[in-house]
């Protein structure tokens, strides 16, 4: 144990910590995404799936966003919403715009599925289609690690 505390503080003082976070964040993001498919997979939870999905996106993007420069917050403090900073960090090339799209697609689903006014979520939606959302999102992490 020692000694990979040592190679800890090493690679802290040569500026590498960075790589060591996004490790963790891709392993917490990757294990909450696991977690939506279980729901989905094993109990037909697309709703709570969508929404854990959704969410693992936004708090990805939240990341994502000082890496490229791009506030989180507005000019009144307030977090940006999820589907500004997608914008925003378009804007800022971070990702092309059928990526950006994508994105705005499943914060949509996300969107139908957090909120009771969508009550035909279970009918209008598949398993497969938050499955797909699941993959794609979990991709996207490894393409843009923050």
């Amino acid at each position: 144990m020692r000694g990979v505390l040592e190679a800890l503080r090493a690679d802290i003082a040569l500026g590498n910590a960075g790589a060591y976070e996004a490790i963790v964040h891709a392993d917490v993001f990757s294990d909450l995404i696991s977690q939506a498919e279980h729901l989905v997979d094993d109990g037909g939870y697309r709703r709570a799936g969508a929404v854990l999905v959704g969410a693992t996106l936004e708090g990805h993007l939240r990341s994502l966003a000082p890496a490229c420069g791009v506030a989180v917050s507005n000019a009144k403090g307030e977090h940006k919403k999820a589907s500004q900073l997608n914008q925003d960090l378009y804007s800022a090339n971070a990702y092309d715009k059928a990526t950006c799209a994508q994105i705005d697609a499943w914060l949509k689903l996300r969107n139908d599925a957090a909120h009771p006014t969508e009550p035909s979520f279970e009918t209008t939606h598949t398993d497969s289609e938050v499955r797909l959302m699941s993959m794609g999102v979990r991709d996207f992490i490894r393409r843009h690690p923050a």
